[in-house]
């Protein structure tokens, strides 16, 4: 009898793990990733811990409150979406999270795109700097999802971005009125066309290296978002004529936007020069923290 009662809670515990791991795709990358993350001085077990809080993000609407854990983490989740089957892509978690917090949803560029979510971050960009704490404490959530490279580009796919912000705001209680949207090259552009297609749904966008068509429709439909975009002088590969000439017409209507052109620079130079720099503080103003991020202009 004692055995067979063994038996039986084994099989129950069992079922409660993989049900709590649903949501998340490769249990090891994502314990890799957060050490990566953590300072140096951070003890093994607080890891471990986050470990314990992934295990724990199952959906539950009726409590989207996250389980607070002392470190950060990033890691490779997937989702179930009924356009595109399996969606993938990498979920940042601050530390210490709380209900309310800010979402930056991030589109990465061409070379991204594929089956395997390791293109994403690859590269030089948010997405690296977001994984190996080069941020900080970014007080945000962030999710990056994958292009898959039978799609043209982001717009194709805007539906099942917006389920996913869903998702991730049912989960974790996020902040449905401070959702920012930024990119870089491709995903640059699919900055300006998801925010065009998707009005109301994102608090500001930052643009890095991508491109606009200067309609009319286009200006009434930006007229009201807050915008700071980034384009490189020497970008041959998304020459940076259509963000000037889009942003300086919002300027003209008493938009709120800005861009910075960094002098010199080339098309891959711009996210570091972008996220990266301290004074311009973007990704603080992606999360809302700040009124405003560089002037208009140049920098070199």
């Amino acid at each position: 009898m004692i055995y067979i009662r063994q038996t039986v809670f084994l099989l129950i515990l069992g079922l409660l793990m993989a049900f709590a791991t649903a949501g998340c795709a490769d249990r090891s990358e994502s314990t890799e990733r957060t050490t990566e993350a953590v300072a140096p001085q951070t003890d093994i077990s607080s890891v471990t811990a986050s470990t314990d809080y992934q295990e724990g993000a199952v959906t539950r609407a009726d409590t989207p409150v996250p389980v607070p854990v002392p470190v950060s983490e990033f890691r490779l989740c997937s989702m179930e979406d009924p356009e595109l089957g399996t969606l993938y892509y990498w979920l940042y978690v601050p530390a210490n999270a709380t209900a309310k917090m800010p979402l930056i949803l991030y589109l990465h560029g061409g070379s991204g795109k594929g089956e395997n979510p390791e293109l994403i971050t690859d590269v030089d960009g948010f997405p690296r700097y977001l994984r190996d704490g080069q941020l900080g404490d970014v007080r945000a959530f962030a999710v990056i999802p994958q292009l898959t490279a039978d799609r043209r580009g982001w717009s194709d796919i805007r539906t099942s971005l917006l389920r996913l912000l869903d998702m991730v705001a049912e989960t974790y209680g996020t902040d449905r009125d401070n959702v920012a949207l930024t990119g870089h090259s491709m995903g640059g552009t699919g900055t300006w066309s998801v925010a065009l297609s998707c009005p109301g749904v994102f608090a500001r966008i930052a643009p890095l290296s991508g491109s606009i068509r200067c309609t009319p429709e286009n200006l009434r439909k930006l007229a009201d978002l807050p915008i700071r975009a980034f384009v490189g002088s020497a970008d041959t590969i998304v020459p940076p004529d259509s963000t000037l000439t889009f942003v300086e017409a919002l300027r003209e209507a008493g938009a709120d936007a800005a861009v910075t052109v960094f002098d010199g620079a080339d098309h891959f130079s711009v996210p570091s020069l972008a996220y990266l720099d301290r004074d311009t503080d973007l990704v603080g103003w992606l999360t809302g923290n700040q009124k405003s991020t560089a002037e208009e202009g140049y920098h070199g």
